[in-house]
């Protein structure tokens, strides 16, 4: 596509078509989705004119690699021909001669700036495209990507909620059982220090058992010893049978 051409194209339809995106009088309330028609037309035509400006670049490179590869082969033609080895120095003769061109063209600032402006205006025109095809989604009541979206965002959401949930209750299962096996603990512990307590007052009666004893028997041993001696005086008062 001729450059000036596509320039005047475009000059055009924004003296034309792009009038209606500022006289909000001519668009009345379909306002909105108009300027976003509008607006995606535009984008359209910048990308268009990009991409045929992005591709017309890539002739001069394979042309300038055609008369190239077209001399040398003029030059191999001129000696005797032999189909199997020309056919395979033709073959390498062109792969060389494409590479070293289009390496310098791939390589050179221009064409990154020509890219960058190409996927720019392509993502400018996928982006008011996709709004506008939303938009008129919405309108028929299909769920939309945005709708989409969000629902899978929200069932994202729900799904980690209840992750973090079972994660929770298998902590709360461990402070559980952990809390059962103190108790259980604490108890035996309790049961322990009530038996060690019982032995010693058991302990101590039977101390208190066998010091009673003693002194049972102790006094038994006095009361004995002074009956023996409360009877030994009364045997010799007594007088003797003549």
């Amino acid at each position: 596509m001729n450059k000036e051409f596509f320039d005047q194209w475009t000059k055009t339809q924004e003296e034309t078509l792009g009038r209606f995106t500022k006289d909000p009088l001519l668009l009345g309330p379909t306002r909105e989705t108009s300027e976003k028609v509008l607006k995606n037309m535009k984008a359209s035509l910048k990308f268009y004119g990009t991409w045929a400006n992005f591709c017309l670049k890539f002739q001069g490179p394979s042309t300038t690699a055609m008369e190239e590869l077209y001399n040398q082969t003029a030059d191999m033609m001129k000696g005797e021909v032999s189909p199997g080895d020309d056919y395979k120095e033709f073959y390498k003769r062109w792969i060389e001669t494409y590479e070293k061109t289009f390496d310098g063209f791939l390589g050179s600032e221009e064409f990154s700036a020509d890219l960058a402006a190409f996927v720019g205006d392509f993502m400018d025109f996928k982006k008011g495209h996709e709004d506008l095809l939303e938009d008129q989604l919405k309108r028929m009541s299909i769920p939309t990507k945005g709708d989409l979206d969000a629902a899978f965002k929200d069932i994202y959401i729900l799904k980690k909620k209840v992750k973090d949930m079972d994660s929770l209750r298998e902590n709360v299962d461990g402070l559980s059982a952990d809390m059962v096996s103190t108790k259980n603990d604490l108890q035996k512990a309790k049961m322990e220090i009530a038996a060690d307590s019982l032995r010693k007052k058991v302990d101590g009666l039977s101390a208190d058992l066998v010091s009673t004893k003693n002194d049972l028997q102790k006094a038994k041993m006095e009361i004995a010893a002074l009956k023996k001696k409360m009877e030994t005086p009364s045997k010799k008062t007594r007088p003797s049978k003549k």
